[in-house]
């Protein structure tokens, strides 16, 4: 099983429930491989220089080291914006394989959007509280900014561009697709899957309880969530 962290702050909020549930596989016999992609984490590069068509190199890499170890059939554990990556991966991919996803994004032009939109709002106040003045209007605010700089980072076009253009759709070999949603208000529903069941993917999707542990700045631990990895994954076994 191969990690695609999500994208971002949300990649650092949400290494704890990755690291819990990738042990928590490992232990039910599972092979997994956790990565920082080019420009992230202890990765060489600068995250400005990153770009959607390395990061794709990335998983490439990871998954023909996998194969060369293992010689067994490859699962892309997407987190978040993560899961964007995993279906561009799979679509390059020389084999089919099955996709596991948490809270998966379902545009990536939206999200990019939210992230503007999160910056904005903070820089707004920032600057409201500095001088007294009311605080301006946060969307307005985010149309106006640089599209290279989002939520404290600097991104390259071609990765900004890489993210605005990847929607969640199936890949065209079919394989198993399980999907976990947290929160009690799950952002896809069932229709979001229907392109998927139309081209001949299974897709196993439940829903937990729990905090968006993505956006929390304090670490959040979810046991739920851990159980339901592993007994989905073990369905893909």
């Amino acid at each position: 099983m191969l990690h695609v962290a999500p994208f971002g702050e949300e990649m650092n909020r949400s290494r704890r429930m990755s690291a819990l549930a990738a042990r928590a596989l490992a232990r039910d016999g599972w092979t997994v491989l956790q990565m920082d992609l080019y420009g992230c984490g202890d990765s060489e590069g600068e995250f400005e220089d990153a770009d959607w068509s390395t990061w794709l190199a990335d998983i490439a890499q990871a998954a023909r080291w996998i194969r060369d170890e293992h010689a067994s059939v490859l699962t892309l554990w997407g987190v978040r914006a993560g899961c964007l990556l995993a279906c561009d991966a799979a679509r390059e991919l020389p084999e089919p394989c099955m996709l596991l996803m948490w809270q998966p994004v379902a545009s990536g032009a939206r999200h990019l959007q939210q992230f503007r939109r999160i910056e904005a709002a903070d820089d707004a106040f920032r600057e409201a509280s500095a001088s007294g003045a009311p605080m301006p209007d946060a969307g307005s605010r985010a149309t106006v900014r640089g599209s290279v700089d989002v939520a404290g980072y600097r991104l390259s076009a071609a990765l900004a561009a890489g993210l605005a253009s990847a929607t969640l759709q199936p890949p065209p070999r079919q394989s198993r697709l399980a999907v976990i949603q947290i929160g009690n208000a799950p952002e896809l529903d069932a229709a979001a899957f229907e392109p998927w069941h139309s081209v001949g993917w299974r897709v196993e999707s439940t829903t937990i309880p729990g905090p968006p542990f993505w956006r929390l700045q304090r670490c959040a631990d979810i046991p739920a969530l851990v159980e339901a990895t592993v007994a989905m994954a073990a369905g893909s076994a």
